[in-house]
This record gives C-alpha cells, structure tokens and sequence, in this order.
C-alpha cells in the first residue's frame, strides 16, 4: 500500500526491506508489518520525511519496488476483478475531483466531504470565494 509517511505507527512486527529497480531507489525502504491481523507492504510514496514534492515523487521505482516483493501484479488480478466497474469508476472520478479541489486551496488540505459532494453537485465553488 502507499500512503503518507504517518502511518508507520500503525504497523506491528515490522521488518523493512530495501529494494534496487532499473528506475533508482524507491521513496524510501518498503515497510512490511501486520496491521488488523494481517500482513501489508507499505511504501510511503513522498519518502520518509516527505522527501520529494509530488512532482519529484519516483513514482516507476515505488511501483517495481511493490511489484518486486509480490504485491502487484498479474498474480494479483482475480481480486482486482472482483471490483466492479461502477464502483471503480465512482472511486476514481471521487479522487479526480478531491485531488482538483486539493490543488486548488490554500495549504493543500483535503476538502470535507460537505465541499467535496456540493462540488460533485456542481452547487459549490470549485475554488474558495474571497470572504
């Protein structure tokens, strides 16, 4: 999984694993731990101090990395079929409008779900109006 370098502390049992790619290092060392009884890969995709901005982000290594200790790929597809379109595409056009909101706000914080459903409403200002 990737996520923001803040959730180390919700893994158990942790043993970290350096991987080499043709793409350069990864953000940072691929975590491996238990997390609700089961074990996950964790891959803090800016790096573990927020290392690189989002351009910078070595997005080919971070993938290969995963890739590399088994957690993605063709291996993996029956359970990525079990996910129905509808629901991956409601999924996606929700983190496209949440990213677009993101970029456009001050402090790059995450909107509330209140800004997020009036602006898939088209009720509510994509952008912040001056007060």
């Amino acid at each position: 999984m990737f996520g923001g370098s803040g959730f180390y502390e919700f893994l158990d049992d942790v043993e970290e694993r350096v991987v080499d790619t043709p793409f350069g290092p990864p953000a940072a060392p691929i975590a491996v731990g238990i997390v609700g009884g089961r074990r996950v890969a964790f891959l803090p995709r800016h790096g573990r101090h927020h290392d690189f901005p989002a351009h910078r982000v070595p997005y080919r290594a971070n993938l290969y990395a995963l890739w590399s200790l088994g957690v993605l790929g063709a291996e993996r597809r029956p359970q990525l079929a079990r996910i129905g379109v509808d629901a991956l595409t409601a999924v996606v056009q929700t983190a496209a409008l949440c990213s677009a909101l993101t970029v456009a706000r001050a402090g790059a914080d995450l909107p509330d779900r209140a800004t997020r459903d009036a602006a898939a409403a088209g009720s509510g200002p994509l952008l912040p109006q001056p007060g």
